[in-house]
Order: C-alpha cells, then structure tokens, then sequence
C-alpha cells in the first residue's frame, strides 16, 4: 500500500494524465458521449448477467442440458467458488490465499480449450455470447457463422476415457503475474516507484500465426523496412519471458484483511489500464481502423478485496482533441453467495468470448493489413487450435465430382481393413513414413435402433438414469433426420461395401429416420480414410423413446414432418465421396472435412451457404409433397458418429442389426 502522503500526488498524476474512473455504469449511459454507441452490447451484456439468480439458472438447466451440458458445470463451479469464498472469510486468509483458493478458479476459464479433442465438438459456450451487431462487414458474417456452426461435444459421457475431463491448455491467451511494467520516461519520471507489477495481466499468446505476422515485414514507408513486431509495440513488458501481446484484461487483488481500499487497487492500477489501451490505439491507427474497431481500443478490469469483486471497462474518449482514458464499473458483487460467484463466471466467460471471436480477431486482421508479405496463409486459423476451426475455414466441399474417376481402388472396409496394402507401409519407420496417394481406407458402420431391440439397447447401460439419458441423446440426434425406408439403407450398404444384407437382418420396408455422415481424415498412422455412418431410428420406435427419455413432442409436431428421401437421392448424395479424384480425396483428407444430412435452417437469415441441395418428395394424399430444404451440409463434426461408434460394441449384444 501506498503511504498516505503519496496518494494525493498520484491522484493528481492520474488527473494530469487524463485517466478518470468514472464510478458504476447507468443503464442506459446517462451521457452518449461516456461510451461509444457500437459497443453498447457489450455493456448489456455483462449488466444482464450480473443479474442472474442462482436458483432460476439451476431450475432451467434440466430443460437443455443435452445441447449446453456445460452450463451444469458452471453450476457447479459457482457453487465451488461460494464455499471457497467462505472458507477463506472464515480462515482470515491474507491476499495470498484468496489467489490460490478463489482468484485461480474464476478465471480457470482464460486457460482452458474449449473444444474436445476427439470430435472437436464444443466442451462449453458462453452464457451469452457475443454479439456483432447489426453490421454486415465481413468480420461480423465471419463470427455469426462460426457461431451458428458450432455443435455441442459429441462424445458419449456415459463412456470413460482417459482425457474425457482433461480438454487441454488453452493455447489462446497468455499471462503474466507481477511482471514489470515498460512506461514512458516522462511518466517513469514522475512515478514514485520507477516499476509497477500488476498482480495479473491477459494476452494473446503467440501462436504460430500471431508470430508470422510480428515477423513479416511493415508495408508502411515510415517502418523503413522493419518487422512489425519492431515498428508496432505489442506488449509493455521487459525481461525474458515470452510475454502477452496486446493485453486486454487487469486484474488486482487486495486482502479482506488490510487497510487497502478499491480506490487503491483502481490508483495502483490507472497507468497500467491507460498504457494497455495506449498499445491497441497505435496499433489501430497504424492500420488505418476507424473508431468502430472491433477491439477498441478496450481494457477489461478486475479487482477485488476479500469476496467483493468489481469488474470495469476501460477505453479512449477523444474530446476536444484530447484522449481520456475511462474506466467504468459495470457489476460489484460478493462471491461467498452464490448468485455472486455465479454472476462472476458468467461475466468472466463472456469476456473470454470477447476475446475469443471479437478481440483476438480484430488484432490479427489489422496486423495483416501491415504485413508487407500478407498473403492468404496469413488469413487462416492456426491449424493447431481445435477451437478456431469452423467448417468454412478448412474447405468448403469436396471438388465437384468426377464421372471419369478411377474408382478401382477405392476398397471396402466392414469392420475390418480391406485386402490390399500399400507396399510403401513396409519403410515406416519411427522418423517418419511414406504413403502412396491412390491408397485409400473406406470404412462404412451404421446403426440400427428397432423396437424389437430397443429394450434391450436402451437396457445395455447399467442404471435406469443411463438409459433415461440414452434415449434423450437418441432424440436429440433426429433433430434433423431424414425420413428413408430400410430397402435405402440396404441399398447403400451395398453400394459402399459391395455386400449385401441378408434378407433376415433387412426391413426393406420399414421407415427409420435417419442422421447420416461422410468423413474424410487421416488416422493416426497417416493413412488416407473416408468415412460413411448413420444412425437410423425405426419410426415407430420413437414414441417409447420419449416415454423413456421422459420427452414429449411439441405441440404441433409430429414426426411426418421430418422429410422423406427416396432410395435414388439418398444413395446419389452420400455416394458423392467414393466419385472423386485422387487429389481431392488427399484435400478432404488433410482438411478433415465432414458432411452431415440436415435440414436447412433459415430462422434470422442464416443458411448454409455451403451445402448440397436434396430434393424431398413424397407421395400423400394430398399429391405430391417436394420440398427443398433437405441437404448435405459441412459440419465441424458428425453429431451421431462418436455414438454410433461408441455404442456399436454395446448393441452388439443387443441387437442382431447393428
């Protein structure tokens, strides 16, 4: 802590400096000049979560805990936080310990990946997420789709795997604890102390991409031929360690027990705020970014004494030519309750999904428009962060397909690797291998769910709760099925294979519906694979499903209005793999692309720009019913496929068709 008769001087440094701490936020901002009108949302969005009661978030989670599992582990994390909080009032911890027991565990969320690393599926998604407004620049399609395209980890839970609770660092963000700060001289030269340690600061970590750029040449004249990483300051730190670039987020602690103030914690802390949002304001005038840049400049700040906790904003207001630097208090809450600690983590996710999909994406594409070498490469995700794929990014379809295409080798594999093997396996050694381009595994598993052995599938797991969630994740699969006869399904196991289903095992003219994929990968001893699956659902059998998953149909749904495909259009459009040249199967192959039978959402506009039209049509009795919105579709994943897989070994026993 300060000694009092330096604390009026640093005031005076603050004010002389421009930096004002403007106290709690009004909802609407009293004044339009207090905060740019663009970035509105953002104060909504954290002031609406600061709202949120404990006991109504716990009641609704059971009404969507299939598509969000994550936020029962919100859940629970905030009760975690809440006894932790308490155990620390109650044990008289000093700052120390309120950083290890509490500090750690709210911003758990800063270093954790978000996506699993078997389906790459989402772990978690923000409460909210963020928004990017009402504009239509391509940042902000590039971030709604990205955001529409994101399914739920796919994974059975009810499996064990070794990694299922371990989903990684995040390789994202970055921080630094207590490190130096790098200040002006003439500010240096008026501080008291000639260096100040934030207790916390969040950056971007320097990933393969982010460094390309910081080493590519400045394309302006006045950079004289220096890297970017030179001619633009992208972190205020000194010493050897790898630093964060461009810093967004502060945070300061202070003890329960002390004499320190919040007052302190904001004065301490002013000129580390003001010299993070001097570095994003350079970059964006460097790049020629107008005042409605996605990144800010912004500066999120967190500070604490004991369980009450206060989370500001900070940014530049240019008035009468001048900067000023505000920091504004957006919520203040105690995190020994629990609609506290649940409020925290809630804004605390939000401003990771800031970062995320709007901070970290505004800084890198104007670091591209100052790299002298910018070139497409510069513009993709890095290829080692699971969470940044969206389907677009990697490869829009497969090439249009070739009618001339050799199709002699493409093999069959039913449980088992076809017959032929690739001579070059016999060189593989552990420093690495050689494999032949025209080789290529085809695998093909479906499974089916009839109500002869449904009883029997839904009884293989080992409690009435795993089979009730069973069903439940069942259902959630034929959000969008198709509507096929068995005689289809047949037909395509034949076509792919080149095997025919015994006339015991077919229900040629059964209705299931269906949620059907192709995949194309590389596995993991480097050898080309491509994929079908599906799951298929007698129709009949669906509603002892919702009578055991404990659902019913929404009013005014019924399962007739899942689309019908015929034998010839199903078969036509998941064949679509097994018809191309060796060149786009290596393409699809290294992009890992995926493709899923859907239906084609339009609800506020958005579709799927990239997708494979399949025209439904269906005899009634009301004529001829064609409709348009059934398609093949580019996912991040096949939602059925890791059930599928998962469950084939356990409905063997179970079922004589799987």
């Amino acid at each position: 802590m300060a000694s009092s008769s330096k604390i009026p001087k640093r005031r005076r440094l603050i004010k002389k400096y421009k930096i004002r701490f403007d106290g709690p936020a009004e909802s609407p901002f009293q004044s339009p000049e207090n905060w740019p009108a663009a970035r509105d949302n953002l104060v909504r969005s954290v002031q609406s979560l600061g709202q949120t009661e404990y006991h109504r978030y716990q009641a609704s989670i059971s009404c969507d805990s299939l598509h969000r599992p994550w936020r029962e582990q919100v859940r629970r994390r905030a009760k975690r936080v809440a006894v932790k909080a308490q155990t620390c009032l109650a044990n008289r911890k000093n700052e120390s310990g309120w950083r290890f027991e509490v500090e750690t565990e709210v911003m758990a969320r800063m270093s954790i990946e978000v996506a699993c690393k078997r389906c790459r599926g989402r772990l978690w998604r923000s409460e909210q997420e963020v928004d990017p407004g009402n504009t239509d620049g391509a940042a902000a399609r590039r971030l709604r789709e990205r955001q529409r395209d994101r399914e739920p980890c796919a994974c059975d839970p009810s499996e064990q795997h070794d990694d299922l609770d371990d989903p990684g660092i995040s390789p994202l963000f970055d921080y630094h604890i207590e490190e130096a700060m790098v200040y002006p001289p003439e500010l240096k030269s008026e501080l008291a102390k000639r260096e100040e340690k934030p207790d916390r600061i969040y950056g971007l970590r320097s990933t393969r991409r982010l460094e390309r750029l910081l080493s590519s040449t400045d394309n302006r004249p006045s950079a004289a031929g220096q890297c970017v990483g030179d001619s633009i300051t992208s972190h205020p730190f000194r010493g050897d360690a790898e630093p964060p670039n461009f810093p967004f987020f502060v945070l300061e602690a202070k003890s329960e027990k002390g004499a320190d103030s919040f007052s302190d914690a904001a004065y301490q802390t002013a000129f580390a705020i003001r010299e993070l949002l001097l570095l994003q304001e350079n970059l964006r005038a460097a790049a020629g970014e107008d005042r409605e840049w996605d990144a800010g400049p912004l500066v999120w700040f967190l500070s604490y004494k004991g369980e009450e906790w206060k989370v500001s904003i900070a940014y530049i207001e240019i008035k009468d030519g001048c900067q000023y630097f505000r920091i504004v208090q957006l919520w203040r809450g105690a995190v020994n309750v629990k609609d506290g600690a649940l409020q925290l983590l809630l804004i605390i996710d939000y401003i990771f999904d800031w970062a995320r999909d709007m901070y970290r994406e505004a800084i890198i594409q104007s670091l591209r428009k100052l790299a002298i070498s910018d070139s497409k490469s510069l513009a993709y995700q890095d290829s080692d962060i699971m969470s940044t794929y969206y389907a677009r990014d990697r490869v829009g379809l497969w090439a249009e397909v070739n009618p001339e295409a050799d199709n002699t080798n493409t093999g069959a594999w039913v449980g088992q690797e076809s017959g032929i093997k690739d001579a070059l396996r016999s060189f593989d050694t552990k420093s690495g291998v050689i494999r032949d381009i025209r080789y290529i595994k085809s695998r093909f598993f479906g499974l089916y769910v009839t109500r002869e052995n449904l009883t029997a599938f839904l009884g293989s797991r080992d409690s009435d709760l795993g089979s009730k969630n069973l069903a439940a994740s069942l259902l959630k699969h034929l959000v969008e099925g198709w509507r096929v006869k068995g005689e289809t399904l047949d037909a395509l196991e034949f076509d792919w294979t080149g095997k025919d289903r015994g006339q015991g095992q077919s229900h040629r003219e059964v209705t299931f519906l269906v949620v059907a994929g192709v995949a194309a990968y590389l596995s993991f001893d480097w050898e080309q694979t491509r994929e079908l699956s599906y799951l298929a659902v007698e129709e009949s059998a669906v509603d002892d499903i919702l009578v055991h998953a404990g659902y019913k149909l929404a009013r005014g749904h019924k399962l007739s209005d899942l689309p019908f495909v015929d034998k010839d259009a199903f078969s036509d459009i998941l064949l679509v793999l097994r018809r191309q040249s060796t060149g786009s199967n290596l393409l699809a192959c290294i992009s890992r692309v995926c493709l899923s039978t859907g239906i084609l959402s339009t609800k506020n506009g958005q579709e799927h720009r990239d997708a494979l039209s399949v025209v439904s049509v269906e005899r009634s009795d009301a004529g001829l019913i064609i409709r348009a919105d059934t398609v093949l579709k580019v996912t991040l994943i096949l939602p059925s496929r890791n059930q599928v897989l998962s469950l084939v070994q356990t409905a063997a026993g179970a079922s004589s068709n799987a």
